[in-house]
């Protein structure tokens, strides 16, 4: 996110937008945070779809409502129960 960081202030001082592409399944947690202080952000963002699953994990609960997605006001990403996330997951 620190890069993305610097290329939104960057694309600020060239008058552009940024449009947020999520690249990884919990990826929405946090472009939600970034578009929250990148104040050249677009009105877009790439949704996986994973939300039914991991949303409930957080505090407040994730959810989408006519097209937005809520954000967090509490510290780091707001997840509560991350032993959820790892239940299925296999030793190496």
């Amino acid at each position: 996110m620190i890069r993305a960081t610097h290329v939104a202030r960057m694309d600020v001082k060239a008058n552009k937008k940024i449009t947020v592409y999520i690249s990884s399944w919990l990826g929405y947690v946090d472009m939600p945070h970034f578009a929250s202080f990148t104040p050249n952000i677009g009105k877009f963002m790439e949704y996986k779809g994973s939300m039914n699953v991991t949303g409930k994990l957080f505090d407040s609960p994730l959810r989408i409502k006519d097209g937005m997605i809520n954000v967090s006001t509490k510290p780091g990403l707001g997840i509560v129960n991350a032993n959820e996330l790892f239940k299925d997951a296999k030793k190496v």
